[in-house]
């Protein structure tokens, strides 16, 4: 809903309107729809997808904060935004690798409108952004963050 909210501040703040693809399913999709058709927004909901990947492929960016989700949109090369509305999230978010030069992250819906408005202002300024969010999948490969897990484990006794 948080995105939704930030959609309709683009639109009245900024008077720019964007479509989104929502992947996913849940108790709040209903509301989430009479919520987009009383706002007027350009949203598509697709319910539960078993592979998201050929989505990010087609997006040009990508509102996500869950942890495997950032890392598949990174790995596409999109701008990823997201959002936060408690201090827990808020951490998990900066406490991703390299946060702040790999994500846009904002602390309410008009923040993250204004975020939006940047990008959409000037491609060019996020590309460097997209780049290195992509490096930095290749980097953290499967492989990679188990070794990393495993050592962590080992670390504190625990394997």
């Amino acid at each position: 809903m948080l995105y939704l909210d930030a959609l309709v501040a683009l639109r009245h703040d900024y008077n720019r309107r964007i479509h989104l693809t929502v992947a996913g399913d849940g108790p709040l999709r209903p509301i989430a729809e009479r919520y987009v058709d009383a706002q007027g927004l350009w949203v598509t909901f697709l319910g539960a997808v078993a592979d998201p990947g050929p989505l990010f492929a087609r997006a040009s960016l990508a509102f996500a904060s869950g942890y495997l989700a950032v890392w598949q949109a990174l790995a596409n090369r999109r701008l990823v935004f997201s959002i936060y509305d408690n201090e827990l999230k808020r951490d998990y978010l900066r406490g991703f690798p390299e946060a702040e030069s790999v994500l846009e992250i904002a602390g309410d819906p008009d923040e993250l409108a204004a975020k939006l408005n940047e990008c959409l202002s000037d491609p060019g300024s996020a590309d460097a952004m997209r780049r290195r969010g992509a490096e930095l999948a290749a980097e953290n490969t499967w492989d990679r963050v188990a070794d990393l897990y495993l050592s962590m484990y080992r670390a504190h006794g625990y394997v």
